[in-house]
């Protein structure tokens, strides 16, 4: 029995270098794999702030083009409501 636990420990110990690879290779492969996952959260960090700029911009753009909008619509209503004004004052000549 004392024969058997000896040859269990001398396999064990012949398989050290073994275990000591695989574990160190595992433990590079972690923290390779935790890189790529922290590149990848890098790059989707990057995409969400441009859309976000992007975003931005756009909410910019479509306030200044409503802006503008309005505007004309401002404008072309004062220009409507001066030509009803001139209609409005021949229809009063016409009248007296």
């Amino acid at each position: 029995m004392k024969n058997n636990i000896s040859d269990l420990m001398e396999i064990a110990l012949m398989q050290l270098p073994s275990i000591i690879w695989l574990t160190w290779k595992a433990a590079g492969e972690k923290a390779a794999i935790y890189k790529e996952i922290d590149a990848v959260g890098d790059s989707l960090g990057k995409l969400v702030t441009s859309l976000d700029k992007r975003l931005d911009l756009h909410i910019q753009d479509s306030h200044a083009a409503r802006e503008s909008l309005t505007e004309k619509i401002q404008g072309q209503g004062k220009r409507f409501g001066a030509k009803l004004d001139r209609i409005e004052a021949k229809l009063d000549k016409c009248v007296e």
